[in-house]
């Protein structure tokens, strides 16, 4: 996070959230590449969560109860590698996390996540 005014700035939800579990993985925008091997298609995985929101530091979500968020990076389709971005890291079941998040299409977009120590 280069600047984390700006940062929060575009941020719809700023929040401190207990990741309750991993809820699967969905693959976006297919993609094809051509390889050594020939023609291979690749897509972007985004991680399903369930978290707990502890605390509203900006915007209103529901606190003390489990909702559904989705984050960019995840397990890659053929389960070769991980996948993140920008140096980001993909939040862990049981741990507590300050989130930035966007909604859009009924669907809460983590874009950062911190460690909460």
């Amino acid at each position: 996070m280069d600047n984390s005014e700006e940062t929060v700035g575009d941020a719809d939800y700023v929040f401190l959230a207990r990741v309750d579990e991993k809820t699967g993985t969905e693959y976006k925008n297919t993609t094809q590449i051509e390889t050594e091997d020939g023609t291979k298609e690749i897509s972007t995985p985004y991680t399903n969560y369930k978290v707990t929101v502890l605390e509203n530091m900006k915007g209103e979500l529901e606190t003390n109860t489990s909702i559904p968020v989705q984050k960019a990076g995840g397990i890659s389709e053929d389960g070769s590698s991980i996948v993140t971005f920008d140096e980001d890291n993909l939040p862990a079941a049981g741990q507590s996390y300050v989130f930035l998040a966007m909604h859009k299409k009924m669907v809460l977009y983590l874009f950062q996540a911190r460690i909460q120590t």
